[in-house]
């Protein structure tokens, strides 16, 4: 049939498929939702019988959720808890009989034995709480009981107190959760226990089993005959933040066991605490700390000394020194209950929160001195409690009788209310409904599988297909997880769950996870940028949105802001949207029509939006309705932070990844999203980088130097501030007609995105040293490495952005070229695009002639567009753009030629310092005295071997020998570090300036000094793979990836990703190969190109001589990860592609045979490669649920 014909035919034949697929996925997230678990002595189902493995998956849910028992002589049959195959009886009974891998259990979830023997490490609970539920922090170590430190959307936030991980390691066994039993059994004195708590407890099995977002500690003591379990997971899908913890105590003895149990929080803290007094006057904030709820005399008729149930953590009032004084109704909360079979509500346990009446007078919180000393809990919960003026504890108190088999389980719940009302109205009575507990964990867990599912994989490496969803996750907790917003057919892109990465060991940074629906955080440009570099390729309905955000947010100095905020919706344009709020608002909710729709004409995120709405006493019905319909009425404006302290000089180099992404899954599309697309606004901070004579200085004893490069400029600050309630107030405004300068004449100023990235390679390009080797860092900020923080003051310079300006212009030069129309820019960039041509064509410049000219020509160009455009554009004819692009990129090869001559004539250097060999003063002095001068001659020098320079190397290298070469080269450098086989960061620093950063501080294989870090690793592999050497690629994943890495030694479940390995520079041997810095890094971006390389290849869509569009698949799979001859992955977050290899060879070495499009009769058999015209675009369009491939 003819296309048109073929178009109609796919759409109505496929459509079937649409609803196959979606069928399957119900029936999949059905089946998640369940969490059947059917591991042996796990589940407590029902009258004490055994879940069997012929139970319907209905059967099931109901078993879980009317067995979670507690504090109740549940009787299990022995036989549920027998051993088979000769397992020991003191192994945790988690762990399945037989696998197919020994480091999961039966829900695929790491297992780490002994974890408190072992290197420390510090890790986290991804804090998601789904689009409808308010997320909430926690961090664990493998120490004590896990959880070290959790709270409520940053540092300041806690309930259990934010500490560096150095501190952790040593506290969490004391200051965190704990448990503490006594174990009476007939003919035996009674023993006191506190599971998890002495260290290397020689009669005690412990392991620790990590999943998405869940963490469970098994303890086996054998002496006292009890195993106990503890699970924690956040709660997600509520109108609060809430941390569940589950402990199931289950008798492994042969006699009865009377157990007395405490169980809880050693140390909380209440609600308006924040990290700066904890550490500085934490005595004297205990004056404000109170505990309500709790039967004291402000709060309750009845005021009680003893325990009490609902316990409400907060300040008394606000601790600030001032004339105004605030009460605090926010609260911490922490509860505890029993579930009882039945399908009753869950008991209320009593909640001691005086941590004297537990320990006594042992201040080290070591010994529970009143716990041993007290008859029973019962007891002690009725002991006189002081609940003001002291750092308060929460520990549960109840008991249980278990006759050998039996388990019981203490369920609590610790969070964040807004209200003691909200608390007790709500809060409480929906953790106490029958089965909440499960439920729960049943959805925490489905919803990090469902962020995942767009990278799931099936190979003969099952640690290969973990660690690839653990990636996609970590990096998506950095970068956003992509939410489609309005209209269905043209959705607003929306990021959810991204924070700045901040942990235990990360200490240094303030992460902020808000606790609203559609919960995200702001984060750093570069970070955000790497990180969403695959969207498109995962999620195809992102189109061009990332490119248009990261474009949008270049300043017209080229420059952008450190810190990106998620994008927010606009109806505040006077008159524009009025009817459309008042529509949206009459039809959610007709009696708040005027508030809502007041709330809607002001800038909005939806966590925001939702949140003022309760605090309105708007009640929304309808919440994805009215947000869908919000959005798709308002605009939507990107946001960012300039925060005062420079820019650095690699954030502009995954622009061009979001491009080239966008092209590899829409290159029909292209021309329209550079060319044609709305226009995008150039974001204004106010910081201007300073022309040489005013940052030139001459350091007394060591030079000249390069000091207060960029600084607020006052005007620009009056101008922002002027403008910072408008939703565009941040934007770079163009005079009106005859340089009018008033508010109603000016107007934002935009440009076509392609106008944007020429301006982007026009600002780098003229940034060129003096020698003509490397991008100026001449703004404060090094580039990716920014350990190197002292290279901007050395004046220096660096390879790697030299490498990125070509590709910036080897891609526009190919694609204007391509499409063969010219480009409208501001007049401004005209003239400097002009006076750089000059410089370029004029044979009689020295290098320090021209580098005069070009830096004199970019100067200009700064001072006229610091405040405003003139609005004058200049269109640049295709062929005159290509011309210039050619000589340019002609300049920065000759740049990268020059430089291989400071090292071994084959692997490029990265950094470069200027040192001013001769200069004049200019009469003027800077703040402290320094006199600023012109430089007037140079001497370049060259710093060791980075692993940067290599890696950008290799992507401006198309000559396959050299690219061998290259690599070969490195392999021989001190760069590789043989004893582990992975690559280092660096060379040795030894003898350097300790004037190059901060990174000269650290001890060589530690931090950025010396060790393996394994973004820039990963970068590197990644270019191996981009260079098609592929089996080197494979390689060096057999020793550099963390999933083929020995536990023992990485230090950490290696489906995550450290920062930094220590290498084998580091003195301390024992340490070599053990990872820091865990999970939320670069690392993870580069992974995941990696795993888009090697599943699909570099460029699944194309386009044919006659501009068809052509699909096709490159796959990069070696022999082992093929299963049985086959190895499948998701392709573009839907369709499931299983490639077949029954040569069993590498996949790079074959090609692909033939296709079958979709299953069943209405599949597309084709013979050959690829897939062209309307067969592509049913493939993109996720029209086929799956793809067979057949290598050959």
């Amino acid at each position: 049939p003819g296309q048109r014909q073929g178009v109609a035919f796919a759409r109505s034949v496929l459509k079937n498929l649409r609803k196959t697929s979606a069928s399957k996925q119900t029936s999949v997230a059905a089946a998640m939702a369940v969490i059947s678990r059917r591991r042996e002595g796990y589940d407590v189902v029902g009258g004490g019988e055994a879940t069997t493995s012929n139970k319907s998956w209905r059967a099931v849910v109901a078993g879980i959720a009317l067995g979670v028992l507690a504090l109740a002589a549940v009787s299990i049959p022995h036989s549920n808890r027998a051993h088979r195959n000769g397992r020991s009886r003191d192994l945790p009974t988690t762990l399945k009989d037989s696998t197919e891998s020994k480091d999961f259990d039966a829900d695929g979830r790491y297992v780490v034995t002994d974890y408190d023997s072992r290197k420390p490490f510090a890790s986290f609970l991804p804090g998601v709480g789904g689009e409808w539920g308010k997320p909430m922090w926690a961090f664990y170590v493998n120490r004590g009981q896990g959880v070290a430190a959790f709270g409520v959307e940053n540092k300041d936030g806690p309930l259990l107190e934010f500490e560096p991980a150095n501190k952790a390691y040593a506290d969490a066994s004391f200051k965190g959760f704990r448990t503490m039993l006594k174990v009476s059994r007939r003919g035996r004195a009674t023993e006191l226990a506190q599971p998890f708590f002495a260290p290397d407890d020689a009669r005690a099995n412990r392991t620790m089993i990590v999943g998405m977002n869940e963490l469970e500690l098994v303890e086996v003591d054998g002496a006292a005959g009890i195993e106990t379990r503890v699970l924690y997971y956040t709660v997600p899908g509520e109108d609060f933040p809430a941390l569940a913890r589950r402990v199931t105590f289950t008798n492994v003895g042969r006699t009865r066991a009377e157990l007395e149990i405490l169980d809880g929080l050693a140390k909380l803290e209440p609600f308006g605490v924040n990290s700066g007094m904890l550490q500085a006057m934490g005595r004297t904030l205990e004056g404000w700390m109170r505990v309500y709820h709790c039967g004291r005399a402000e709060d309750s008729a009845v005021v009680e000394k003893a325990a009490c149930e609902l316990p409400y953590f907060k300040l008394s009032a606000s601790t600030a020194d001032s004339a105004q004084v605030q009460a605090i109704e926010e609260g911490n909360f922490a509860f505890a209950f029993a579930e009882p079979a039945g399908g009753e509500p869950a008991a209320l346990l009593p909640m001691i929160v005086d941590p004297d009446v537990v320990f006594g007078r042992d201040t080290t919180l070591r010994a529970p001195e009143g716990f041993a000393a007290a008859a029973s809990a019962a007891a002690l919960a009725a002991a006189d409690e002081v609940k003001v003026s002291k750092t308060p504890c929460a520990f549960s108190a109840s008991a249980a009788s278990l006759r050998p088999g039996a388990s019981a389980t203490v369920t609590s719940l610790w969070g964040r209310a807004e209200s003691v009302a909200q608390l007790v109205d709500d809060v409480a009575p929906a953790a106490l409904a029958p089965g909440f507990a499960a439920r729960k964990r049943a959805e925490a867990v489905a919803l990090t599988e469902r962020l995942t599912a767009v990278v799931r994989s099936d190979t003969a490496n099952p640690l290969f297909d973990a660690f690839s969803r653990q990636m996609m996750l970590d990096n998506l907790l950095r970068g956003g997880f992509p939410e489609f917003l309005g209209d269905a057919e043209n959705p607003k892109v929306y990021h959810t769950f991204s924070r700045i990465h901040g942990d235990l060991e990360r200490d240094y940074n303030n992460f902020q996870i808000d606790a609203t629906f559609y919960s995200q955080g702001s984060g750093n440009y570069r970070d955000v940028n790497q990180n969403r570099r695959v969207d498109v390729l995962l999620f195809p309905k992102v189109k061009d949105f990332n490119l248009r955000q990261f474009l949008t947010l270049k300043q017209a100095d080229g420059y952008n802001p450190l810190t990106v905020q998620t994008a927010y919706f606009s109806m505040e344009t006077p008159g524009e949207f009025d009817w459309q709020a008042q529509a949206i608002a009459g039809a959610e909710s007709s009696s708040s029509q005027p508030e809502l729709a007041g709330l809607l004409s002001r800038p909005f995120r939806p966590g925001q939006l939702f949140n003022d709405a309760a605090a309105a006493g708007i009640e929304l019905k309808h919440k994805k309705a009215f947000l869908d319909a919000a959005a798709a009425a308002a605009r939507q404006v990107f946001a960012a932070n300039y925060t005062h302290e420079g820019f650095w000089a690699d954030h502009w180099t995954y622009d061009l990844d979001q491009i080239i992404s966008f092209e590899a899954v829409y290159p029909d599309d292209v021309e329209r999203a550079m060319w044609d697309a709305e226009k995008l606004p150039f974001y204004q901070s106010s910081g201007v980088v300073q022309p040489r004579d005013f940052k030139y200085v001459e350091v007394e004893g060591l030079g000249v130097r390069q000091y207060n490069s960029v600084y607020d400029d006052p005007e620009k600050l009056g101008q922002l501030a002027d403008r910072n309630t408008r939703p565009d107030g941040a934007f770079e405004l163009a005079v009106g007609a005859g340089g009018d300068l008033t508010a109603n004449a000016t107007t934002v100023y935009r440009v076509a995105p392609v106008a944007k990235l020429v301006l982007l390679f026009v600002t780098k390009f003229t940034l060129l040293d003096p020698s003509g080797l490397g991008i100026e860092m001449d703004a404060n900020k090094p580039g990716w490495n920014d350990a190197m923080n002292g290279l901007p003051g050395l004046l220096g310079s660096g390879m790697p952005e030299t490498c990125e300006t070509w590709r910036v212009g080897a891609w526009l030069r190919k694609t204007v070229k391509r499409v063969g129309r010219p480009v409208v820019v501001p007049a401004e960039l005209a003239a400097l695009v002009a006076n750089a041509t000059a410089a370029l064509d004029d044979d009689a410049l020295d290098a320090l002639a021209y580098w005069e000219a070009v830096a004199a020509a970019r100067e200009a160009y700064r001072a006229r567009v610091r405040l405003f455009f003139s609005g004058d554009e200049v269109a640049l004819a295709a062929d005159e753009l290509v011309a210039f692009l050619d000589k340019a990129n002609a300049k920065l090869e000759a740049g990268v030629a020059k430089s291989l001559k400071y090292t071994d004539g084959v692997v490029m250097p990265t950094y470069f310092q200027h040192v001013v060999t001769d200069y004049d003063y200019t009469g003027l002095v800077n703040f402290v005295g320094q006199p600023f001068v012109r430089a007037k001659k140079f001497e370049a020098k060259v710093f060791p071997l980075f692993l940067e320079g290599p890696t950008r190397q290799l992507k401006t290298v198309g000559d396959p020998a050299t690219r061998e070469a290259i690599h070969d080269a490195v392999l021989a450098s001190k760069l590789y570090d043989a004893p582990l086989g992975q690559y280092k960061i660096c060379e040795s620093l030894k003898g350097q300036p300790f004037e190059m950063g901060r990174m000269m501080a650290f001890t060589p294989g530690w931090l950025e000094n010396e060790s393996v870090w394994l973004h820039m690793s990963f970068k590197y592999y990644l270019e191996l793979l981009r260079a098609g050497l592929y089996e080197q690629f494979w390689t060096a994943m057999k020793t550099g990836a963390p999933y083929n890495m020995d536990l023992d030694v990485y230090g950490r479940p290696p489906l995550e990703c450290g920062s930094f390995i220590v290498s084998s520079a580091y003195p301390d041997e024992e340490l070599w190969g053990a990872s820091f810095l865990a999970r939320l890094s670069g690392s993870t971006a580069e992974f995941l190109s990696i795993w888009l390389l090697v599943m699909a290849g570099p460029t699944p869509f194309t386009l044919d001589d006659d501009g068809q569009l052509v699909f096709g698949l490159a796959p990069a799979l070696p022999t082992a990860l093929f299963k049985d001859g086959k190895a499948s992955f998701r392709f573009l977050g839907g369709v499931d592609v299983t490639y077949h290899n029954p040569s069993g060879a590498d996949a790079w070495t074959l090609s692909v045979a033939k296709m079958t499009l979709g299953t069943g009769p209405l599949a597309v058999a084709i013979d050959g490669p690829v897939a062209t015209g309307w067969l592509a675009e049913a493939v993109r369009a996720l029209q086929f649920d799956s793809i067979d491939v057949y290598l050959a």
